[in-house]
């Protein structure tokens, strides 16, 4: 073990020896950062692929040249490059932003544009997270809530997100474009451009999953194509030519089986799709299995419960203009999940039009006598936290913003594997409405007319203009607080469970993916051979 006094110094001369070279080009940067690599973080030349090294390498001319380093660039300043899941695109947009703002001999203006909060937050902390693994990087950086600060360039960087976006005066030195196919609208778009056609030595850099054809991001694309004065344009082969990345296979494996086929091919293997591809959810032959299921094992609907059954109560609450579902759940010890009962409060039930807290409250109230004193309970706490904080004095209750980021994908991937893999089942006509016309409307009918909606943190479900998606959310709820064990020992754990059906198609784990632990503290000792 070397004395405290010697690791100190070494340390320090490894940390000018850093900025030194970052200060010089963008491979001097690359050669001395160190990522967060699993399994142990290590400097980016030492752990990427040479096309990743190529692909920032291509970047160094015409931002070396907007920070000062180097003569004014000739060429095109505009890149867009189109790369599937796991090819290190967000990071990469953060790592090199990280760059643009400690090292610049000016001050520049960067503007960091996404779809939405989501992608925004998934940014800025990437770049944080580089900065925290590399100390004479980050003692150069401050970070705001919608601003990061080079603190001895006075460079900054401006989050903006175009589901927030307002028009103001924009004079960017750099910008770069997150996920533009995941974008809703295209002001914020326009407004970027504009604002590179009036500044000179501006960088524009764009990166992106695959989209959908004929949408106006995949028209900037094909217009970006055509114009190689302006533009670089990549996008990654797809199978079987795919570049290796630093997901394992079997992690994209498990991504894929959890992804309906269409947006499979678009996020990991690089594909544009037709619009009618990606609107699929479920189909009616996977609904119809979980249903005939149901029907099969002679599921009715519960009045009841049965004595020293674990129940649970999911709710989606609806107050104006739309409707309340409130389901009961439990869980074999096979592990397959039945939907005893779903019950669907409206509006229109009341004179005011709204579905009352109170009648909530009573059906809580209710269930308790028939399905036992203490059921758990799941549900969103939106317009309902007196009925939160007042059940968790008395019930086992598990709140669920289920209408924001990355627990919508949770659901939806959840909801979608345990219909298509049978592990859940309902009884016949579950959840019936009537439609104004009359007609019955089931859960059935409701989860065939789910759409996909791609986002920046993977999809979610929505519904079709004039209909509901409310009685899958309370399905999916449930589903996901017993299949991830979100209220711990009250279900029995199963992560994949084997129904002999004969309509079953495919075999999806319910909790698939990697375990990743990002807060391990990380220590340059081991890094520079100092333990």
């Amino acid at each position: 073990m070397l004395p405290e006094e010697q690791i100190r110094q070494r340390l320090e001369a490894a940390y000018a020896l850093a900025v030194a070279r970052s200060r010089t080009s963008l491979s001097g940067y690359l050669d001395s950062v160190v990522i967060d690599s699993r399994p142990e973080p290590r400097r980016f030349s030492d752990a990427a692929y040479p096309w990743q090294v190529e692909r920032h390498q291509k970047l160094g001319g015409p931002l070396e040249a907007v920070m000062g380093l180097r003569d004014p660039w000739v060429g095109p300043r505009c890149f867009w490059e189109t790369m599937p899941r796991g090819y290190d695109k967000t990071t990469g947009i953060g790592r090199l932003s990280n760059w643009l703002l400690a090292f610049s001999r000016r001050p520049l203006e960067i503007v960091a544009a996404s779809g939405d909060e989501e992608q925004a937050h998934l940014l800025k902390e990437s770049m944080l997270r580089e900065s925290q693994l590399n100390p004479w990087l980050g003692s150069r950086l401050k970070f705001g809530t919608k601003r990061v600060y080079g603190e001895e360039t006075g460079s900054v960087l401006k989050v903006l997100t175009a589901d927030a976006f307002s028009s103001f005066g924009l004079r960017p030195d750099v910008i770069v474009v997150d996920e533009l196919t995941h974008w809703k609208k295209r002001d914020l778009w326009d407004a970027l451009w504009s604002a590179y056609a009036k500044m000179v030595g501006t960088v524009v850099f764009v990166i992106t999953n695959a989209g959908l054809l004929r949408t106006w991001q995949h028209d900037l694309l094909l217009a970006a194509q055509a114009d190689t004065t302006t533009w670089k344009v990549y996008e990654a082969p797809g199978p079987p030519n795919k570049l290796p990345t630093w997901m394992r296979p079997e992690d994209e494996d498990a991504i894929r089986r959890m992804l309906p086929p269409a947006s499979a091919r678009r996020v990991l293997d690089n594909e544009w799709i037709d619009p009618a591809e990606a609107g699929g959810y479920l189909t009616r032959l996977d609904v119809r299995g979980a249903s005939n299921l149901g029907s099969d094992l002679g599921l009715v609907y519960r009045d009841k419960g049965v004595v020293g059954g674990e129940y649970l109560l999911s709710i989606d609450y609806g107050p104006k203009r739309d409707r309340t579902p409130l389901g009961v759940m439990h869980q074999r010890p096979d592990g397959l999940v039945i939907l005893d009962r779903l019950d669907v409060l409206e509006g229109r039930q009341w004179p005011t039009g709204e579905v009352p807290v109170a009648a909530v409250r009573e059906w809580i109230e209710d269930m308790r006598t028939r399905f036992g004193p203490n059921p758990a309970l799941v549900f969103d706490p939106h317009e309902l936290l007196d009925v939160a904080q007042y059940y968790e004095r008395h019930l086992p209750v598990y709140r669920y913003e289920a209408r924001g980021g990355k627990m919508n994908y949770t659901m939806a991937e959840v909801l979608r594997s345990a219909v298509v893999n049978r592990q859940v089942a309902w009884y016949p006509g579950a959840g019936t409405i009537l439609l104004p016309d009359g007609k019955p409307d089931t859960l059935e009918d409701e989860l065939v007319s789910l759409v996909l909606r791609p986002m920046p943190y993977g999809y979610r479900f929505d519904h079709q203009a004039t209909k509901h998606d409310d009685r899958a959310v309370v399905l999916g709820m449930g589903l996901v607080v017993i299949f991830h064990q979100l209220l711990p020992g009250r279900f029995g754990k199963v992560q994949s469970v084997e129904k002999p059906h004969p309509s079953k198609r495919e075999v999806v784990p319910v909790l698939p993916g990697m375990q990743i632990n990002r807060d391990k503290p990380f220590s340059f000792r081991g890094l520079y051979g100092l333990e």
